[in-house]
């Protein structure tokens, strides 16, 4: 496992030596073909507006998906499991306060 920043030396040779990726850098489409290798998992976290409101991740995409095992889309890739988690973790908090059943006074349940 390595753990890297946008000014690693030699960035795209540890990437490309990666069996699962994680791209979380801040910049968009940063990481393109010459960071891939065949049958990698690419979970790309980053997340950037272009000019004209466009959200980016930081891996290029249409580079990518052709090469990839697996990788998540920016939008609609791990912002929504990210939301999902943190939903579940509101009704855990929630549902362990002191006095809340976790039912909505006066509403019928089956």
């Amino acid at each position: 496992m390595a753990i890297c920043h946008s000014g690693t030396e030699g960035l795209a040779d540890i990437c490309r030596g990666a069996g699962i990726l994680v791209a979380a850098a801040g910049q968009a489409g940063m990481v393109n073909c010459s960071f891939l290798s065949p049958d990698q998992v690419i979970i790309d976290v980053g997340a950037s507006l272009d000019g004209n409101g466009k959200l980016l991740g930081n891996v290029r995409f249409d580079e990518a998906e052709p090469v990839a095992a697996a990788i998540t889309p920016v939008p609609g890739g791990v912002g929504a499991v990210t939301t999902a988690v943190l939903c579940g973790h509101v009704v855990e908090a929630a549902e362990g306060a002191d006095g809340f059943s976790g039912k909505i006074p006066g509403r019928q349940y089956l």
